[in-house]
This record gives C-alpha cells, structure tokens and sequence, in this order.
C-alpha cells in the first residue's frame, strides 16, 4: 500500500479500551480527546470530555453521538461541523480535501468494519448495524489513515476501501475555534494647552535676554575691528 505522505501534527493514538467505564463503547468520546488535543495542545481524556459535557456525565454508559458533544467541544476550544454529500467519492474527496487542511475529520464505519461488507446487501447509505468511530488524520496518494481508538492503531485504507466503509452520507470536520480578537484604540489626538500668564512672562524674558547677547555680540565686533 502507498505510504502515507502527511498526518496532521499532534494528532496520536489513544486508546478507549483504557477508559475506566463505559470502555468498549466510548469511541466518539476518545476520539473527540484526540482532536483536542492536537488542535489545541491541551491533553485530555475521552473520560474527562464525557464529565464535563451536559448530555451525557461522568456516570454515562453507552453508545454516544458527536452531535450531543458540539457545545462542550466549544468550549475547549473546537468548532465541529457535520458535513455531507450525496455520492461515496464525494465524500471521500470531501474527507481528503479536510484532511489535506489540517482539520482531523471524524468518521463512522461498521463495528464489525472487515466483515460487515462482505454480508450480501450491505450498503454505506442504508447501514443500521453497530457503528464504530475513527478520526481520519493522514493521507497518501490514494489512500487515507484513520486513527482508531479500539486498542489505538493506524488503519490505512485506499480510497475505495474507505468509500465502501464511511456510513450516514457525513463526517465531522474539527477546527480550532477562532478567538475574537478586541479592535486596538485610536491614541487620543493631543489636545493644545493654552499659554497661562507665566509662561507669557517667561517669554519675555527670553527675548529681552536675546536682545541684550544680540547687542553685545554687535559691540564685540565693532571692538574687534
């Protein structure tokens, strides 16, 4: 197989099956700790992502939806975006030309993701079996690297092996949120200061001094010849 030629920096692999609970199904948490912390450079855990999001909790067991992740991904400073299309090429174009970007894109396959399109029927657009979830970070001529969080492995795969495997017609694409950055202030233009009484008289002294070096420098040389 083609090597692969890019990864997006930072982004390594984590692995759910660590997770103190809900091991076996925290995919999408782990795979949301991972994009974190190669956008942001902020180390965390699938476990730490599921504590502090509203939907779900330190507690929660189950299979979990990026969906309900959006605001908390916000706030540790992610913007997810779903993004479909109609055809798998298109979709897997739409994933390397994110990918090629920078932007971690994650992507659901079948659970069972080596045998479960060999069973007669099967189709990407019309799958309802378990799914399982990746983060796509790397790419090859041809071929796309997904970051796999049961155990925590590379799995390459050409862009037809990828085109039979991404499910829903949609990935979820991860950008670093932009930070507003506050407008700089004009300097305040100076404001003239009237001349008070004493610095008129100053003034005038001034020019009285003048006048007197003026007419001893006239006298000196009127001296000298």
């Amino acid at each position: 197989m083609t090597a692969i030629t890019y990864s997006i920096p930072g982004l390594a692999l984590m692995n759910q099956l660590v997770e103190q609970s809900n091991p076996r199904d925290d995919c999408v948490f782990t795979c949301s700790a991972a994009v974190v912390t190669a956008l942001t450079g902020t180390r965390i855990t699938g476990a730490q992502i599921k504590a502090q999001d509203n939907n779900y909790g330190p507690t929660y067991t189950g299979f979990a939806s990026e969906a309900n992740l959006v605001d908390t991904m916000d706030r540790l400073g992610v913007t997810m975006t779903r993004q479909t299309n109609s055809t798998q090429a298109g979709l897997v174009a739409l994933l390397r030309a994110q990918v090629a970007a920078g932007h971690p894109c994650l992507v659901t396959m079948p659970s069972q993701w080596n045998s479960a399109t060999t069973v007669a029927g099967y189709n990407p657009r019309t799958y309802n079996g378990y799914s399982h979830v990746g983060v796509a970070c790397g790419l090859g001529a041809g071929v796309i690297r997904v970051m796999n969080p049961w155990g925590g492995f590379w799995q390459d795969g050409s862009d037809a092996y990828w085109a039979l495997r991404l499910l829903g017609g949609s990935i979820w694409v991860a950008t670093k949120k932009l930070v507003a950055v506050a407008p700089v202030a004009a300097a305040p233009k100076p404001v003239a200061t009237p001349a008070t009484a004493s610095d008129t008289e100053t003034i005038a002294t001034l020019n009285a001094q003048i006048v007197v070096l003026q007419e001893k420098i006239s006298a000196a040389k009127v001296a000298l010849g």
